[in-house]
């Protein structure tokens, strides 16, 4: 729990609270996943009966704000930014081939970052084109780049 920022600790507070109005200290198995989605945190149902497997160990049906913590602690280790940028890259993919038409991508980063100049756009483009000629970009090298370019700009 040590990565949890004390910011983050209070909005799962308030989150956990909702569903433990008499302070209580714990909230109902049943309750988890909607405790976890009204954080934005998504659980499959096995990962949620896991979660209430490990933590409920006297099987009194209850999750404990400390246990609820270890639950979102490895709920974020696991979020992949990576994967969700993969995943969104892979809406342009109309074709399923892996590939972005390269006017198609223009044409929608243009409708989603109007702020982005021509010229910053066309070299975000040469840097991202893929080996051969077509007028394609090759979603993984696309996925790589902007991740990279993220963790820089974090840095």
């Amino acid at each position: 729990m040590d990565e949890l920022s004390d910011e983050q600790i209070e909005e799962f507070r308030e989150a956990f609270s909702l569903f433990d109005p008499d302070n209580k200290g714990y909230i109902q198995t049943k309750e988890l996943g909607m405790v976890l989605r009204s954080l934005g945190i998504h659980a499959s149902d096995d990962e949620k009966n896991e979660f209430i497997e490990k933590y409920d160990k006297d099987k009194d049906e209850c999750i404990y704000f400390k246990e609820f913590l270890e639950i979102i602690t490895k709920k974020i280790k696991e979020n992949n930014p990576e994967d969700d940028i993969l995943d969104a890259l892979n809406l342009f993919d109309v074709e399923k081939k892996h590939e972005i038409d390269i006017d198609y991508f223009k044409n929608e980063y243009k409708e989603h970052f109007p702020k982005a100049t021509e010229n910053e756009i066309n070299e975000l483009i040469e840097d991202l084109k893929t080996r051969n000629d077509n007028n394609n970009l090759n979603i993984q090298e696309v996925s790589q780049y902007l991740c990279e370019n993220i963790k820089n700009q974090l840095n």
